[in-house]
């Protein structure tokens, strides 16, 4: 007979029963201590232990969050999910259609539609798309920190922090006074159809819209240039979303009445991200945060995600959300395809292996 880790739920084989009537073993997987007990000596016994579980839960869902804390260690599109290990920087895919690479010694990914981008830890990128406009071609990339895949372009970071790219981009003005290119000490850059954003190394940030007349993007990228304290960002059309040093939220390109303006008075944020009709905040206890709405039929499940519990990673595409557990599940909502992936496991061990010390 086995039984579970009340902490990371993974299977502990039987052991011997140890002196006082605690048969006690460690967890190979999260290290609890006490993960097997056999035998519980009375009340106080109990509530000590229920205790323990929960304070050990809290660390190890707290460290495993801080291993995902970097940009592009886990990144999804309508069918992929894709997830880089921690220990092994080795890359975990998820997907209806698989993608010819090396998936060993990865740094980050970042994907966008069909539109896959890696970096791997030589600072070499490997781009992988249908090429109509020459965004493949980054051999020539060398010493680069960070990744963003694009529509029909490739955006990467050096170690300068500088931006180059490939491919056809909607927000080269050929005006360097106007020019992204002009950015400097950014430490990443995401990127919609409509706005390119890069986060700053002193916490500010960069923002520009495309060339098309859309206002709601040039107002909400100019309204991003004022934040200060920001510690990562994401963009989804015409929005920009910021978490700050303290955990709480900053938001531009929102109509008065959208009901994602409510992300404003989270506290307590790890992570943030966001699609077309919501945006998800990761508290450090694992439930996640949702403000936003949507009509019934394009919902898909996106407004249920604050059930959800235990998770250490959320990403979005601009119209699906991705939510790792802590017990290597990643359930999915929102338009995917195929809807049979929505719930997917991954094992979590090595994630937890070589970031959790007790």
């Amino acid at each position: 007979m086995s039984e579970t880790c009340p902490i990371c739920n993974t299977e502990i084989k039987n052991t011997d029963t140890a002196s006082g009537g605690i048969g006690a073993s460690f967890c190979n997987t999260c290290g609890f201590p006490y993960a097997k007990i056999t035998k519980m000596l009375g009340k106080k016994s109990r509530d000590e232990f229920k205790k323990l579980v929960k304070e050990r839960r809290a660390t190890l869902i707290s460290d495993c969050q801080n291993c995902f804390s970097n940009s592009n260690t886990f990144s999804v599109n309508s069918e992929s999910a894709f997830i880089v290990s921690n220990d092994t920087k080795g890359l975990t895919l998820h997907s209806n259609a698989p993608f010819d690479f090396d998936g060993t010694g990865i740094r980050e990914v970042s994907c966008y539609d069909s539109h896959l981008v890696i970096l791997r830890l030589d600072g070499r990128v490997e781009s992988f798309d249908d090429d109509d406009f020459g965004q493949n071609f980054v051999l020539d990339f060398h010493d680069i920190v960070s990744v963003c895949a694009a529509p029909d372009c490739t955006y990467v970071v050096n170690s300068n922090g500088k931006i180059l790219y490939k491919g056809f981009s909607p927000f080269d003005e050929g005006k360097k006074s106007r020019s992204f290119e002009r950015w400097t000490d950014i430490k990443y850059v995401c990127c919609s159809k409509f706005i390119l954003a890069g986060l700053k190394k002193n916490g500010f940030v960069e923002a520009m819209c495309d060339k098309s007349e859309n206002e709601e993007a040039r107002r909400a990228s100019e309204a991003a240039k004022q934040w200060d304290g920001i510690v990562s960002i994401d963009v989804c059309r015409n929005t920009i979303v910021g978490l700050k040093s303290n955990g709480t939220i900053v938001t531009t390109g929102l109509a008065p009445d959208d009901k994602r303006n409510s992300a404003s008075s989270w506290t307590g944020i790890k992570s943030v991200c966001l699609d077309s009709k919501f945006i998800y905040g990761l508290s450090s206890s694992g439930k996640i945060m949702v403000a936003g709405s949507s009509a019934s039929d394009l919902d898909h499940g996106r407004s249920d995600v604050a059930k959800f519990d235990d998770a250490v990673a959320i990403a979005c595409s601009d119209s699906s959300v991705a939510v790792l557990h802590l017990n290597g599940t990643v359930s999915r909502a929102g338009i995917i395809m195929p809807a049979k992936a929505a719930q997917m496991t991954i094992p979590m061990n090595k994630y937890l292996n070589s970031t959790i010390m007790y």
